[in-house]
């Protein structure tokens, strides 16, 4: 029997899939994953296992007693859905706000916050009081205001594609908040991502086929139709505003140039879906430093095919998301996910992941 205290060295040590491949570690798990205090004394009153009077005790407990895995499977599922049948009463209402939301962007901050480029930006090149009140006034207050409807628009999408994703009849959900670990599918722990195809991705694609950057291409196809390549203040413009000015341009030129582009990025997004461990190695290798982890992820990747850089708006796409995660699901014969390993600042990593394509 693994013991508890063993578990818990495991749990901290992130091997998640070495816990996972055992009976009892996976019981452990799905007991973590009730980190509630409130779901483990519910699961504990049903049984009849005496609540210790520290309750930071109540874990290893519960851990110990005889509750089995079919027991806290039946319990996690009906918490699950008392709780399911609550948000979704308000989901279309939800829905309904988030599609309010007309442009998506971080105005230069990253999602971690707005302190850094607040004092990289403006509190260390300002000298002027006079300068640092308007910009207080115009810029930060921009930027705030972007950071906040993005973050909520996130947020917000972020549940309702987790509860998609948890009602499926294949998946465990984790009720609680647990680390690394947003649900399990046939008893495979994964933690839930939710992204595009990336530029990044792109980029390097391009770059091993020898066809040179898409901002060129690009900047090629507007040059030929005359479109302006920089702003009133003679900054370039993003790739975001070429490639939107390119597709309302009527000309034919116009039409030739976007079509080439998008050619190259449909194929870029056909291999992926036919090979997805090319893509979920690069997402695994291109983590941010700061968020870098090596957990079990079930990647959503949200794809606009006409309009690439509109593809955020697909993340409150409910019906069409919800379709392909159940033809995902649907179309797995054995156990969801595959073996991947990956490299990162020199050591091997092994995980078990996968990806749900939600084209349009």
């Amino acid at each position: 029997m693994l013991e508890f205290a063993e578990a818990e060295k495991l749990f901290r040590q992130d091997k998640i899939g070495l816990l996972s491949g055992s009976h009892e570690g996976l019981r452990y798990l799905k007991l973590r994953s009730l980190s509630r205090g409130s779901y483990l004394e519910a699961l504990a009153g049903a049984h009849g296992i005496p609540v210790p009077e520290k309750k930071r005790n109540l874990f290893e407990t519960v851990y110990r007693s005889q509750v089995s895995v079919v027991q806290i499977d039946q319990f996690i599922r009906t918490t699950f859905s008392a709780e399911r049948e609550k948000r979704l009463a308000e989901e279309d209402a939800l829905i309904s706000e988030l599609y309010k939301i007309e442009t998506f962007g971080w105005s230069g901050s990253d999602q971690g916050g707005l302190e850094k480029p607040i004092v990289d930006n403006f509190i260390k090149k300002i000298k002027v009081y006079a300068d640092l009140k308007d910009a207080v006034e115009t810029q930060i207050f921009l930027n705030l205001q972007n950071y906040v409807y993005s973050s909520w628009y996130n947020h917000w999408t972020s549940i309702v594609i987790e509860d998609l994703v948890k009602e499926q009849p294949r998946v465990l959900p984790a009720v609680g908040l647990v680390k690394k670990i947003d649900f399990f599918i046939d008893d495979v722990p994964f933690d839930l991502k939710v992204t595009y195809l990336p530029e990044g991705y792109v980029a390097d694609w391009r770059r091993t086929q020898g066809i040179g950057t898409e901002i060129t291409a690009l900047k090629k196809a507007c040059r030929s139709v005359g479109i302006q390549l920089k702003d009133s203040a003679g900054a370039d413009l993003k790739a975001p505003v070429l490639w939107q000015q390119l597709d309302d341009h009527p000309s034919p030129s116009a039409e030739v140039g976007l079509a080439e582009l998008r050619t190259v990025r449909n194929q870029i997004l056909t291999e992926a879906i036919q090979q997805p461990s090319l893509l979920a190695k690069w997402l695994y290798e291109n983590q941010g430093e700061r968020r870098f982890d090596s957990s079990n992820r079930l990647f959503i990747v949200l794809v606009d095919s006409h309009s690439f850089f509109e593809s955020w708006k697909l993340k409150r796409a409910k019906s069409l998301i919800k379709g392909s995660i159940e033809s995902f699901l649907a179309g797995k014969e054995g156990a969801t996910g595959f073996d991947l390993t990956f490299d990162w600042e020199g050591e091997s990593f092994s995980v078990t992941t996968d990806i749900i394509f939600v084209v349009k």
